[in-house]
């Protein structure tokens, strides 16, 4: 068989298909989707709590707090919606950004457990916020998921995680916001459920059949 032949041969049988929208774009939609949902679940199960955002503008630790929950969020979409496209893109350049921000929102919650950026208590104590945590950061990473249907999954655990680290940094930034200050009870019951929607972000991709 004649080499062009075998590459008609070869080509025949393929169609025309859809590229991937793009990662900007995707981000922006998924963005204002995670939040809205998020936020409206979590004013939906209750108020937020007295004076949270008036003390965004009285407490720079606080505000910090927040700020790096925002940020690290979006810097893991988009390291894990980059990491569907095939191209040069490195894990390590994509995965510094989230990790930094990340580790920053820790250390400074770790650091107020002994030294608190506001006033501690009970006000706005939210019974169940580690759970409202896990199950309202289910719709961000179902849209996530939904994304990388039209990309090549490479990486397909790292791809997972972080957009499961992403979804579940939306609702843990409002729980901030909502439920008591305490940094104890952040990392045990804000924080750490990050890690948990980030361990179903890396096993959901295993049954993910992307749609080229």
């Amino acid at each position: 068989m004649k080499r062009r032949d075998f590459v008609e041969h070869l080509i025949e049988d393929l169609s025309p298909v859809r590229a991937a929208e793009p990662t900007t774009s995707t981000i922006a939609v998924w963005v204002s989707l995670a939040w809205l949902i998020a936020g409206t679940l979590v004013l939906a199960t209750g108020p937020l709590r007295d004076g949270a955002i008036a003390t965004l503008a009285t407490s720079p630790r606080y505000t910090l707090e927040f700020i790096l929950a925002v940020l690290g969020g979006l810097t893991a979409v988009l390291a894990g919606l980059e990491l569907g496209v095939p191209g040069e893109s490195r894990i390590s350049r994509l995965a510094v950004p989230p990790v930094l921000l990340f580790g920053g929102w820790i250390a400074i919650v770790v650091y107020g457990v002994g030294d608190p950026a506001i006033e501690t208590g009970l006000l706005g104590r939210r019974p169940y916020c580690d759970v409202q945590t896990i199950l309202f950061a289910f719709p961000a990473l179902g849209i996530g998921l939904f994304a990388l249907r039209r990309r090549a999954l490479f990486l397909r655990n790292t791809t997972g995680a972080l957009l499961g680290l992403a979804a579940a940094s939306v609702p843990a930034a409002w729980m901030q916001l909502a439920c008591l200050y305490d940094p104890q009870h952040a990392l045990t019951h804000h924080l750490a459920p990050i890690g948990l929607v980030g361990v179903v972000g890396g096993l959901a991709t295993r049954w993910l059949r992307p749609r080229y």
